[in-house]
């Protein structure tokens, strides 16, 4: 989950046949040009623990691939009818976060942390017909990403409140505010 809420952008988790129709079309797009993806963040918090979306600002996924592969998707993705991406990849107001690592061992995931996730392999789901990839061991990257609460279901205002408080501890500000 981010912090960094938009008021153009609705959760997933409030139009959820829209982040169904999202991520099925990268599935698909990404399953014809030989690309795979791997679930991060809030999208992979909310669909491996709750099986539906959590109160997120966007889809994270991370495409596998290089930087021609990572073009080609957004391309065709942005090409769809009722796609935008102008500020961001959108269909609607829902975003797709769509980031890259390259399909080196060990993956990374990027992000805001100094320290990336790097893994070597993946575990796989199933949601609604797609077998989705997440990192693995993906409880140990669910603690990384949240904190050992990462099982808890918590209001967006909760997760705000972790990821602030370690936000300050990795800039150096230890006190609690």
């Amino acid at each position: 989950m981010s912090k960094f809420f938009s008021s153009f952008n609705n959760s997933p988790s409030e139009n959820i046949d829209l982040a169904d129709e999202i991520l099925r079309a990268l599935y698909d797009v990404c399953k014809e040009r030989g690309v795979f993806f791997f679930l991060a963040s809030g999208t992979c918090l909310g669909l491996y623990r709750d099986g539906t979306w959590a109160e997120d600002n966007d889809i994270d996924v991370v495409l596998v691939c290089g930087k021609e592969g990572y073009e080609s998707v957004w391309g065709e993705l942005a090409g769809l009818p009722g796609w935008k991406s102008s500020c961001g990849l959108r269909k609607g107001k829902v975003q797709l976060d769509l980031q890259r690592t390259d399909p080196d061992l060990p993956y990374i995931v990027p992000g805001w942390k100094p320290n990336p996730f790097t893994f070597e392999c993946f575990d796989i789901f199933e949601y609604n017909g797609m077998e989705l990839l997440v990192p693995s061991p993906v409880e140990k990257y669910l603690a990384w990403e949240f904190s050992e609460r990462w099982h808890i279901p918590m209001t967006r205002e909760e997760w705000i409140s972790i990821t602030d408080w370690m936000q300050r501890r990795i800039d150096g500000r230890h006190y609690d505010e």
